[in-house]
């Protein structure tokens, strides 16, 4: 249910929202090509993380849609959730996506996220580490700030 849609207008520097907020959205038009379009989670203008760019640097009207779901949504989807992640996200991605494109998505957003822990997963990317070297470093030479 979209009962929690709001809109924000500004021109400059802005606190858009001083609430807790979920981005689905973004219209901006660019005058004079220049400095990114950037949102940052805080409730005052220029501080805190930034949570969105949008490039500016092309003059003209831009719209961008953010799919997914909130934070909240995610949250109550996690909140009891300790094992079995990748058959529930497989789920949600075939449930939106269908079966072909669900996993499809699923295994791309898999890659992004799977930490690499064993040579066989590094092969299967086409990558491998070289052995560790062990150099010896006197404690001399980790003294580096310590005065003469």
């Amino acid at each position: 249910m979209q009962y929690d849609v709001k809109s924000a207008f500004a021109t400059g520097d802005a606190a858009m929202a001083n609430f807790r907020t979920r981005i689905k959205g973004v219209f901006y038009a660019v005058a004079t090509p220049g400095d990114p379009l950037i949102f940052h989670d805080n409730a005052s203008a220029a501080s805190g993380d930034i949570v969105l760019k949008l490039p500016a640097s092309v003059a003209g009207q831009h719209t961008v849609g953010i799919p997914g779901v909130g934070l909240r949504t995610a949250e109550n989807w996690l909140k009891e959730r300790t094992k079995d992640f990748e058959s529930f996200a497989i789920r949600k991605d075939v449930e939106k996506f269908g079966m072909v494109e669900g996993i499809t998505e699923f295994f791309k957003n898999f890659n992004l996220v799977y930490l690499l822990k064993t040579d066989e997963d590094l092969a299967r990317h086409g990558l491998r580490l070289p052995p560790l070297q062990c150099i010896d470093i006197s404690q001399d030479e980790l003294d580096i700030w310590k005065d003469d």
